[in-house]
């Protein structure tokens, strides 16, 4: 601040004047009181509990200099005490405190006459006007400083989201690189927004984008930057020491913990500094290339999720025809053989192996009517949360039986959907009976309920031997199994029921750690008010 150094160069002057002059009663007492003065101002910008000695100090030295020449001083003293304080009280008893500190020493030392009290009017109107100069010129400092802030933060920051722009971002990348910084640069694109769009309206997608924005600052809370890169897509350039484990930390992020919140995909490629490149340019163009391959994967992972509904509904038609040819020369045969064994026919040796092999394509022809039975009439809207407990109950026993344990989760328990209950009830009981096949010794299953925007999700994980990796995109299959006596229509069955429903089911597994089978439903109409 400029006080620093106009006040100690005025006390000097009024110093040497008031030496010069010999104004003052005690020179060596003077020159000891502005030294003083002058180490407590000094110390005071550091330790403002100091101001009450300052002013003793101040008025100690205007009686020893005996000099009107310390009005000045007063002023810029006056104006710097004011200058920070809001509470008119307090400006108020400054201002009276420094009127009366200067007009009595001032008096002190002259004649009182009516011209030395006008002067004594005059001093207390200069250091009112003192004041309001401050604080005018604060105020205006003030202003320019908030208008200055302003104006660099719209030159720097997205309007919507409050992050960093597409400019600044690239910037700040520069400038890291430039200082041969190790970091991670990111680029995310919510995959699914536009949809959410036509769905909830702009309004609905800004907060969607707006609620990712304050996750990754949450998540990301340490990085260098978090910036919106584009309409839906994001940037990040965090720390990178250690950039295997903070690459797994990220992964887990994007792909579990934003998704499952905010119900928008995430696709996301990554680069880092400097083993995928040495440029910024660099660093972008591998980034984009991983986020694209990304892109195409799920791409590709979609329109195999419509083939196989295609190849279900074809196989549907199929098995209708099929199941109808079949069914009557079973029931045919199956009434010969017992009413043969009634009346003493010698087929006795073979009667429990042809009607094992009768029941198993009875089965087969019950599994295949799955497919193409219809149960829209059965559609009610009923709580998620009744069926699994339905199931639960059902699967008790079998479960005490095995020695495994079910735990149940319901993380949103009011969650409704439209549903043939029945329906959903075979599908957990044939994922449970499955996770309970999964597992040889002693194991756990978890069921998950909660919601992700306007869909209803439920986990079923086993603590079982796995999938290999190699036959995960089969399990859907039809006539796929890997049992010795399984029929290979089960998870197909599953799958048309999620389908059924206007749903997805998608499973994740890990060899000798378990299977999840992630089944993802519509909520029943939910009113606008609980998307805002």
């Amino acid at each position: 601040m400029l006080s620093r150094i106009v006040v100690p160069i005025y006390v000097v002057l009024v110093l040497l004047s008031s030496l010069a002059l010999h104004m003052a009663p005690s020179p060596w007492l003077t020159l000891l009181v502005c030294l003083v003065f002058l180490t407590v101002y000094g110390l005071e910008f550091r330790y403002s509990r100091l101001m009450p000695v300052r002013l003793a100090l101040l008025a100690l030295m205007h009686w020893a200099t005996q000099l009107n020449w310390m009005h000045p001083l007063y002023l810029l003293l006056l104006g710097r005490d004011c200058y920070p304080v809001k509470s008119r009280k307090v400006i108020i008893s400054l201002w009276l405190l420094y009127t009366a500190m200067y007009s009595a020493i001032r008096l002190s030392y002259t004649t009182i006459t009516n011209y030395s009290l006008l002067v004594t009017i005059y001093d207390a109107l200069s250091f009112a006007l003192t004041i309001y100069l401050s604080k005018y010129l604060f105020r205006s400092e003030q202003n320019k400083e908030t208008l200055d802030t302003q104006n660099r933060l719209l030159t720097k920051t997205d309007a919507l989201t409050g992050l960093y722009n597409f400019e600044e971002y690239h910037r700040q990348v520069d400038k890291l690189i430039h200082n041969k910084t190790p970091l991670i640069l990111i680029l995310l694109d919510c995959t699914n927004l536009k949809s959410l769009n036509s769905m909830q309206g702009f309004a609905g997608g800004d907060r969607i984008l707006k609620e990712i924005a304050e996750m990754l600052k949450t998540a990301f809370s340490d990085a260098y930057m978090i910036a919106r890169y584009g309409g839906d897509e994001f940037a990040l350039a965090i720390e990178g020491q250690h950039a295997d484990k903070r690459v797994s930390n990220v992964r887990q992020m994007l792909e579990s913990e934003i998704t499952k919140l905010t119900g928008v995909q995430i696709t996301y490629g990554y680069a880092v500094y400097p083993s995928d490149g040495t440029t910024k340019e660099a660093l972008i163009h591998a980034a984009e290339k991983m986020l694209f391959h990304m892109k195409s994967e799920i791409w590709i992972k979609r329109e195999n999720h419509l083939v196989q509904s295609e190849k279900l509904r074809v196989v549907g038609e199929l098995a209708s025809g099929m199941a109808h040819e079949i069914r009557n020369p079973l029931t045919t045969v199956k009434g010969f053989l017992q009413i043969s064994r009634s009346n003493g026919y010698n087929i006795e040796p073979w009667y429990e192996l042809i009607m094992d092999e009768i029941n198993r394509m009875s089965e087969l022809t019950a599994e295949f009517l799955q497919f193409s039975k219809p149960h829209v009439a059965l559609y009610k809207v009923r709580p998620i949360h009744q069926c699994l407990h339905r199931v639960i109950s059902l699967m008790e026993s079998e479960s005490v039986r095995l020695g495994h344990r079910i735990i149940y989760q319901p993380i949103n328990p009011e969650l409704e959907i439209r549903m043939d209950q029945d329906k959903l009830v075979q599908l957990f009981l044939n994922l449970i009976k499955n996770a309970f096949e999964a597992m040889s010794d002693e194991g756990v299953v978890t069921i998950r309920l909660y919601a992700s925007d306007t869909y209803a999700v439920i986990e079923v994980q086993d603590t079982g031997k796995g999938i290999p990796e190699t036959e995960m995109d089969k399990v859907f299959h039809p006539f796929y199994t890997t049992k010795d006596n399984g029929t290979g229509l089960g998870l197909s069955i599953c799958h048309k029921i999620v389908v059924d429903h206007g749903g997805s089911m998608e499973m994740e597994s890990k060899l000798m750690v378990g299977t999840t089978f992630r089944i993802t439903l519509p909520l029943a109409m939910v009113p606008e008010e609980a998307l805002d």
